[in-house]
């Protein structure tokens, strides 16, 4: 064999294994459901299903978004579920959103729902958030409020659009984490993974300093899947101005029901202080 042939054949077994490493990455952090019911109109709540085209920088079609559109007030939010749900299975966190006074948009990344079948990666839920987010602010005057609520993973997508998008009004993370480095490291048998092999990084930590977004965190100490520690470092990190709702029970999914009446208060807060300004 070659000098040359031995370079090539060395140089096409890294990239292969480079390949199939970034699938095995996101194929453990996505795990893509596709629960469609219930939906609003069960619950008694009027929406409409949304279908956003994703399109690349060539204006070529990558795929489409569904999501919903649940009308209200003045004030928007842009609901980011996390890695393992959808909008059917969170349905609950949106209502009480839109109970609290709020429009809705609520997505499923492509991969997830009714969206277009595909292995995620933080490449393509960031550019489906952004999408959706523009989408967002057609369906009302750009003068009113738009927000974003992130929970889990959706928490770190929301940091990502946050920090490309200075005019979000507020960023509402739930159940949020420093860095998928650490939630490998401190919850998952992979921690002997070395971070600078990871390709889905998630690096919210990194990515909310500089946001000068008011920020409200939203986590409970009894989190069992994104410990409550995880959240706290976020939380430092991120710069003024911030606030925060430490609730004692509840879990992942249920850290909003936890003290429903509390959850309520700060979510009408966000929306007192916007109307003051």
């Amino acid at each position: 064999m070659t000098k040359a042939s031995l370079i090539f054949l060395m140089t096409a077994t890294i990239l292969l294994g480079m390949f199939f490493f970034d699938h095995w990455q996101r194929l453990k952090i996505f795990e893509p459901a596709h629960q469609l019911y219930p939906t609003p109109d069960e619950m008694g709540v009027p929406y409409k299903d949304i279908w956003l085209t994703i399109r690349n920088m060539e204006n070529e079609d990558k795929g489409i978004l569904h999501g919903w559109w649940l009308p209200n007030k003045e004030a928007s939010m842009l609901y980011l579920h996390g890695s393992e749900s959808t909008i059917a299975t969170d349905l609950d966190k949106i209502l009480q959103i839109w109970n609290a006074g709020y429009s809705v948009l609520a997505i499923d990344y492509r991969g997830f729902g009714q969206s277009t079948k595909m292995l995620p990666n933080e490449n393509s839920v960031t550019e489906d958030a952004m999408a959706a987010w523009d989408y967002l602010k057609t369906l009302s005057d750009s003068k009113n409020f738009h927000g974003i609520y992130g929970h889990s993973l959706g928490s770190a997508i929301a940091i990502n659009i946050g920090k490309r998008h200075p005019e979000v009004d507020y960023l509402v993370l739930e159940g949020s984490f420093s860095s998928m480095a650490d939630i490998i490291k401190e919850t998952t048998p992979y921690r002997w993974l070395p971070s600078l092999l990871l390709t889905q990084k998630f690096e919210s930590m990194k990515n909310i300093q500089g946001i000068a977004i008011p920020k409200l965190f939203i986590h409970c100490r009894s989190d069992e899947i994104v410990p409550f520690f995880l959240g706290e470092k976020l939380y430092q990190a991120a710069g003024l101005p911030k606030t925060r709702l430490i609730l004692e029970k509840g879990g992942h999914q249920t850290c909003s029901h936890a003290d429903a009446a509390l959850w309520k208060n700060a979510m009408r807060m966000i929306m007192s202080k916007n109307s003051s300004t």
